[in-house]
């Protein structure tokens, strides 16, 4: 060896004892969590941030939004489906995290179908967190369309929420 090498060999050592990760990175694939603004889709949020902790990943929120049609055409309303969607992602994840989120997580409002979005956004995440059901019309079904959609074509593990509340059980800690 050089002389040369051997300095090049020794700065590159100080450096790698030296350099040190920025604070709170994460660096495995990140969980993507369904938000539609209802109670589950909060205890889903939590859920998912619990296991991020555990796994070293970061959390992504994705709440979708359809412009309303009505027969005619569009229809008319006050505020659009956009808005009312982003105060729904502000009020679950000022439910989970307060006024201020952590660097980790990162949130999107997508316009489009619910599950169709979330299969196509599971490409690449680690698991897809949604609950059992939402604020659709059959509400009341043991398993909602959207998660049953996201069971079946996510390109990941999917975890479904269940209301714990109603059953009578403890949350998992």
């Amino acid at each position: 060896m050089t002389p040369h090498t051997d300095k090049t060999q020794d700065m590159t050592k100080t450096l790698e004892n030296t350099a040190t990760p920025a604070p709170s990175t994460r660096t495995a694939a990140r969980i993507l969590v369904g938000i539609d603004g209802s109670e589950q889709s909060i205890d889903a949020l939590r859920r998912a941030v619990r296991l991020a902790g555990s796994l070293d990943a970061p959390v992504h929120a994705v709440i979708t939004w359809r412009a309303p049609v009505s027969f005619g055409g569009l229809a008319n309303y006050e505020t659009s489906p956009e808005t009312d969607a982003t105060n729904s992602l502000r009020h679950v994840t000022t439910a989970v995290f307060g006024a201020r989120t952590p660097e980790w997580f990162t949130q999107s409002v997508l316009e489009g179908v619910a599950a169709h979005v979330l299969v196509a956004e599971s490409v690449g995440s680690q698991m897809l967190v949604v609950g059992h059901h939402g604020h659709g019309a059959l509400a009341d079904l043991p398993l909602g369309s959207v998660s049953a959609a996201c069971a079946l074509r996510a390109h990941c593990p999917v975890l479904i929420m269940h209301d714990v509340r109603s059953a009578g059980a403890a949350e998992f800690s």
